[in-house]
């Protein structure tokens, strides 16, 4: 275990969020160990990578939002995740923690490399990421560039094959010097661009927030229609994916519960459709749907 950057304590906590089932749960429970960007938590339910949660602290009538890093142990029913701020600059535990050792200084950041598109990043010795890599030979994270979340690994990105290139050759002992014209057409040196050069440049994702992977049933109420139950592909802070076989139009203003479970209490939220996609195959539509921060009464749309 390393001595730097983390303190054991067991702080009681409230994990709230979604488990793969797509059941919503609070679960009371505490943490294991504390550093300045997350904590390891226990927790009965079964989490994914990337996954978003709220961490709530009681005591401190506090709580933040985090993003589930990967799980690190499990024993006693119970999992152990490794969790992190979604703020880097947050100063939840209110504690000061202790330095770095001269060995884990000396580490400092390592390179973390996307395995689909040798994307580099850096992160922390002392970070959670870090023991999952370790431990397990990589550890599932949001790529900008691919769009979506890839497996990472400690190390380097593979070096680019270098340009070739066709020197001239000289001409034989006693043989005429070319003319000026030949020299024009023949070129001292060609280059050929390698397929690098010629590439397209991998499109950046500018999706603010991760998308995760669900398979679970949302109701949409329309005002104009009848509540309907649809299926949902994959969720996030800023919005959800939705299949059904109704047609809907772009910047219709909808209202969303998702999950939806028969005999919960529903919670609708305010939402807009902004993406539109027809399935002729499977006779259905796919519908990306923006969340809304402000609360509009249900007879306005």
């Amino acid at each position: 275990m390393r001595r730097s950057g983390r303190i054991p304590q067991e702080i009681p906590i409230l994990l709230i969020g979604t488990d793969l089932e797509g059941k919503i749960f609070a679960e009371r429970t505490n943490t294991i160990l504390l550093s300045l960007h997350g904590a390891s938590v226990a927790s009965k339910r079964k989490l994914s990578p990337e996954q978003e949660l709220v961490l709530r602290w009681p005591a401190r009538h506090k709580e933040a939002d985090i993003r589930v890093v990967g799980q690190i142990g499990a024993g006693n029913h119970h999992f152990t995740y490794g969790v992190s701020f979604f703020d880097p600059q947050l100063k939840f535990w209110e504690m000061e923690f202790p330095p770095p050792s001269a060995s884990e200084r000396e580490l400092g950041l390592l390179d973390l490399v996307c395995s689909s598109c040798q994307a580099l990043e850096k992160i922390d010795y002392a970070s959670f990421e870090a023991d999952i890599c370790s431990s397990d030979g990589g550890v599932l994270r949001y790529c900008k560039r691919c769009g979506s979340s890839t497996l990472w690994k400690l190390g380097k990105p593979a070096a680019p094959a270098p340009a070739r290139s066709v020197a001239s050759v000289a001409p034989p002992p006693g043989a005429a010097p070319a003319s000026a014209s030949s020299t024009l057409q023949t070129p001292s040196v060609l280059t050929l661009p390698s397929f690098a050069e010629n590439a397209e440049p991998p499109r950046v994702n500018r999706r603010k927030h991760p998308r995760i992977k669900v398979n679970y049933i949302a109701m949409v109420r329309h005002p104009n229609r009848m509540d309907e139950l649809v299926q949902c592909e994959d969720v996030s802070r800023g919005g959800l994916r939705f299949k059904t076989r109704t047609k809907y139009f772009t910047e219709s203003l909808i209202e969303v519960a998702a999950p939806y479970s028969s005999g919960q209490p529903a919670i609708f939220v305010p939402a807009k459709i902004v993406f539109a996609q027809e399935l002729p195959e499977q006779n259905l539509f796919r519908y990306g749907v923006a969340f809304l921060k402000s609360i509009q009464p249900r007879d306005t749309y």
